[in-house]
């Protein structure tokens, strides 16, 4: 039959540029025409893709109108603190009895994978899955050095081959020549497996069948012994982490996390009944 349909959204960062009354006039636009799209087809697929926010209204507009739309989320590092800090603001607020939960410090962008993990696991448990205004199940998580897709298998296909596809993403950038940097500077051309001790509590490695394997990065060397599986205590999540190719000069790398959202979400397909 025909595919429903799929679309990305981005750049909400150019909104703020405009009073706070008519931003969020914008955003309550979108949230009826998203509306309407899924009313039309509730299969159509949906990804937002986040963005670094001065205002913090603007991530409270995002997150308020269209997380009840939104199957498919992106975000990298800085947008990752922004958002588990609205959240703990939210809960902080709403539970002044409780002990008040600290923010998150944000690290440099050099994170090491556990650093990644631990926040991810924060906020699929705590706050995705706790919250009942959102609809994600599938999360697109990218920054220097490594990158990790998490969904429901339930309801998205292996990720194997967008992981892949979009980690190659930043060697193609690295590799582009400009006036003032040659070609051919991409730190670490082939990707290699992370070290993924000391996991945080509740998730856990796998071993896990997928049929993606189509990809060779290098001579001999198979796509699935790359990539590392994660399941999440008491989630239907499961999380596929790869490390990716950087830069010797990674100012090239940035507003890149939008091509590597597009093509990691054109490249996974939802399951659908």
């Amino acid at each position: 039959g025909e595919r429903p349909e799929r679309h990305m959204f981005a750049g909400y960062q150019y909104l703020e540029g405009s009073p706070k009354e008519k931003t969020r006039a914008r955003f309550e636009t979108m949230e009826r025409k998203w509306a309407e799209m899924k009313e039309q087809d509730p299969q159509h697929t949906i990804h937002a893709e986040l963005a670094h926010f001065n205002l913090d209204h603007t991530l409270h507009f995002v997150m308020k109108h269209l997380f009840k739309f939104t199957d498919s989320l992106g975000l990298n590092e800085h947008e990752m603190y922004s958002l588990l800090n609205q959240y703990i603001f939210y809960y902080n607020r709403d539970h002044p009895e409780e002990d008040q939960i600290p923010e998150y410090e944000a690290h440099n962008s050099r994170l090491t994978p556990n650093n990644s993990l631990h926040m991810i696991n924060d906020l699929i448990t705590k706050y995705l899955l706790t919250d009942d205004k959102n609809i994600i199940s599938r999360i697109q998580y990218h920054t220097l050095g490594h990158m990790v897709t998490c969904y429901d298998p339930e309801k998205w296909e292996s990720g194997e081959d967008s992981l892949f596809r979009s980690g190659y993403t930043s060697a193609n950038y690295c590799n582009i020549p400009t006036k003032e940097v040659e070609p051919n500077i991409c730190k670490s051309h082939s990707f290699k497996k992370l070290d993924l001790q000391g996991l945080p509590k509740g998730m856990k490695l796998i071993d896990r069948e997928y049929i993606f394997s189509k990809a060779h990065l290098q001579e001999g060397v198979e796509a699935q012994d790359l990539i590392q599986y994660i399941t999440i205590e008491g989630s239907p999540f499961i999380c596929g982490i790869i490390s990716t190719p950087t830069c010797k000069d990674p100012s090239k790398l940035v507003g890149l996390g939008d091509n590597i959202s597009s093509t990691g979400f054109t490249y996974q397909s939802r399951k659908f009944i």
